[in-house]
Order: C-alpha cells, then sequence, then structure tokens
C-alpha cells in the first residue's frame, strides 16, 4: 500500500508541472533544458548509486533476465501493434505514430520513477537494464516505423543504425555501467562526493514528474476531445496489453520479477514519441495527443494494475 501512496504523489507532481506552466511561471526554453538536466545529471546521479548501494549478484542475474524477458515483450507488443492498427484499419501515418506509441513506453522519465516508489533502489536496477532493450529497439524498429511514410525521408539514411544507436544511447546506461565496474573493483566512493551524488539524484523524481506535468501542458485540450481511436488505442496499451503480458509471462517467472515488467512495459507513451515524429516528419501533433491522454489515463490504471497484479 505504502508503494501505491509514494506513486500518487509522484502523479500530483505532474499537477504541480502542470499548472506552473498553465500560469507561465517558467518558459518555453525551460521544457528542453529540464528534460536535459534530468537526463543528462539528475537520473545518472540516481542510476549510479542506486547500483552502487543496492547492486548484489543475485539482482544483477535477475536484471540481466529481465533484460532478456523484455525483448520477448517488445516482440509480443510489436505483434499485437499490427494486430490491432488492421482490425481497426488504421493507416498511414496515423498507423505509424499509434503503432509507435503502443510499442515504446515512457520508460525514463516515468518508468523509473514510479519504480523506484514501488520497489526503492531495486526498481532503478531493474528499470536501467530494460532501458538497454528500449534503446536498441527504439533506434531500429521505432526509426524504421517513424520513417515509414515518412515525407521527404531518405528511407537508406546515411546514418547506419549503429551510430543512431550510440548517438541516442542514455547516459543511465553509462552510469549503469560505471557503477558495475566500481562494485567489481570494490572502489569506494568518498563519503562527501557520495552525498552530493545521492543529493542530485534525489531530485530525479519530483524533476521528472513535473516535466511531464509542463509537456503536458503545451497540448490544448480540445484538440484531444472527438477522436476515439486514441481512447481505445491508449485503453489497449495501458490495460489490454499489461494484462495479456501478465497473463502469458506468470507461467515463467514470478515475484519482483514479473511486477516489474509488467509495470514498466504499462507506462503511457514517452514524451520523446513527438521529438521522434517530428525528427521523421512525421504526425507530431498525433503524437502529442497520445501523450497526452495516454499519460492522464495512466495516472487511474498504474495503480490499478500494482494493486491488483503486483502488489
Amino acid at each position: 500500500m505504502a508503494g501505491i501512496n509514494q506513486v500518487f504523489v509522484l502523479f500530483m507532481l505532474i499537477l504541480v508541472g502542470y499548472y506552473t506552466q498553465k500560469k507561465h511561471l517558467v518558459s518555453e526554453a525551460f521544457q528542453k533544458d529540464i528534460g536535459n538536466f534530468v537526463m543528462k545529471v539528475t537520473m545518472p546521479a540516481f542510476v549510479l548509486m542506486s547500483v552502487y548501494t543496492s547492486m548484489t549478484l543475485e539482482l544483477f542475474k535477475e536484471s540481466a533476465v529481465l533484460a532478456l524477458i523484455s525483448f520477448s515483450l517488445f516482440g509480443m507488443g510489436i505483434l499485437f501493434s499490427y494486430g490491432v492498427t488492421r482490425v481497426m484499419k488504421i493507416q498511414g501515418m496515423r498507423r505509424d505514430v499509434l503503432q509507435f506509441t503502443m510499442i515504446f513506453p515512457n520508460v525514463g522519465f516515468m518508468g523509473i520513477p514510479v519504480m523506484k516508489a514501488v520497489y526503492g533502489p531495486s526498481g532503478v536496477i531493474y528499470s536501467v537494464f530494460f532501458v538497454f532493450t528500449f534503446n536498441l529497439l527504439l533506434f531500429s524498429f521505432g526509426v524504421y516505423l517513424m520513417k515509414r511514410n515518412c515525407d521527404g525521408c531518405e528511407k537508406n539514411s546515411r546514418q547506419t543504425f549503429v551510430k543512431r544507436l550510440i548517438g541516442g544511447i542514455d547516459p543511465v546506461l553509462y552510469s549503469l555501467f560505471a557503477g558495475l565496474i566500481l562494485m567489481a573493483l570494490e572502489v569506494e566512493i568518498p563519503d562527501l562526493l557520495a552525498q552530493v551524488l545521492a543529493s542530485v539524484g534525489n531530485l530525479t523524481s519530483p524533476l521528472s514528474m513535473m516535466f511531464i506535468g509542463v509537456i503536458l501542458a503545451s497540448v490544448r485540450v480540445k484538440d484531444v476531445f472527438g477522436d476515439y481511436q486514441i481512447y481505445l488505442i491508449s485503453l489497449i496499451k495501458l490495460a489490454v496489453f499489461p494484462l495479456a503480458f501478465y497473463l502469458i509471462l506468470r507461467n515463467f517467472v514470478s515475484g519482483e520479477m514479473l511486477g516489474a515488467a509488467i509495470i514498466l512495459m504499462a507506462m503511457p507513451a514517452g514524451v520523446n514519441t513527438a521529438v521522434i515524429a517530428t525528427r521523421y516528419n512525421n504526425d507530431y501533433q498525433l503524437a502529442s495527443k497520445m501523450v497526452f491522454l495516454s499519460t492522464l489515463m495512466a495516472i487511474v490504471t498504474i495503480p490499478f494494475l500494482i494493486r491488483f497484479f503486483v502488489a
């Protein structure tokens, strides 16, 4: 129950960010700056200290298994997304964006803070291993989806998959590797430095959730209403897919690994969806609507999943 209460606290922070942006208390540049600050400063410190203070051989083995499991989950998500868009007769760029949002969850800004609230430092470690698989597929299949019906995109881009992958590696992965090396070599971080890193890392959860609120405030709410497909797709992504994953996965794993996999795949559409859609001349307005609606709906669905399938 404590984990669910902490999740509700995180979601209240989304409202703080939303209010802040609506009242014009921050500039548009703040959105980009705070996003970069979280992903490149606070979250790497957060991950490094979580690995340094909590990693054990058993946890490492479980996290590695979770990374392998995530490949199968993403594979099922890809297959399901093709089936859903085919049944609903969705075509063109709309199909690209809706498939993308069904497959790729908001692991970074929402997934890691929620996992921390539910499982503590071990939840952060699970999430980072999950991010590895996420990045690998995002910069391969994800880019393919966004370029599939792209106007003006070169189908055979000069930027290879390897270059996209290396250029898009989250700093949190570097922190994971650094933490593992420190643990393997039994290097002790000086107390003063450890306190600084911990203090910086503790900013991650509140800043991440407020950042999501700021992003949501930039979407015109009236544009979301009237499009029944995005409501249905959001419901499928946030409730139907996780339930299907749970029913399949519970036959093979249990405990925290099962819970972590379900929670992370049940996250709403990632805030980078609209950015990637814009990069490849796809329907960024639809992407923004999906981020907005799925995030709002996740405020209800995620606590439900935690309560009935994980806790």
